[in-house]
């Protein structure tokens, strides 16, 4: 698998490990989306107050970089490129996770799970098997379709996802989580 990754990444020019700022934190979004004529109207496992966890997020990120990214209306090169700039990717969980195949090495892999959604490691294994640190957070939500994550949980699931990468690759991710050291 990890030859598989690393002739394609060769082949976009994404290969080498281009300088990446150690503290970055992507989330997926997901939403309905339209692209070349394929219309998707309805997406579960959708977190209704993206917007604000956006929010919260960068007020209290200081040094670390976080950012929403739509992958539905970019090209595959340009997916993978957002990647590999990547130090924790944080998704709900669903096919945008499968990106962790192409995350750097030193990475980390945070899951979003809805409990009303049951049951499948798909994500963790994948993580896993690429060298990636995984967690995963569940979400205690009536519904896997719209699901409302409380945005102090939020800060707090990052914090600790910091402070665990920091511990099990170093520098790469910062000195102190964002809310305490």
């Amino acid at each position: 698998l990890k030859a598989w990754r690393n002739t394609l990444l060769d082949y976009l020019g994404l290969l080498s490990e281009a300088p990446r700022n150690p503290h970055k934190i992507t989330l997926i979004s997901r939403r309905p989306y339209e692209h070349e004529g394929f219309k998707k109207s309805h997406i579960g496992r959708v977190i209704d107050n993206e917007k604000e966890l956006e929010k919260v997020m960068k007020e209290k990120a200081g040094s670390t970089i976080f950012e929403v990214v739509d992958l539905a209306p970019l090209t595959f090169k340009d997916q993978l490129t957002k990647i590999r700039e990547t130090s924790i990717l944080v998704g709900m969980h669903g096919a945008g996770l499968v990106h962790a195949l192409f995350l750097p090495e030193d990475s980390m892999v945070v899951e979003i799970w809805p409990k009303a959604y049951g049951d499948n490691h798909r994500d963790r294994n994948l993580a896993r098997h690429m060298g990636h640190v995984y967690m995963s957070y569940e979400l205690d939500s009536p519904s896997d379709t719209v699901v409302h994550v409380n945005p102090q949980v939020f800060l707090d699931m990052m914090d600790h996802a910091i402070h665990v990468a920091r511990g099990s690759f170093g520098t790469r991710v910062g000195r102190c989580g964002f809310l305490h050291c």
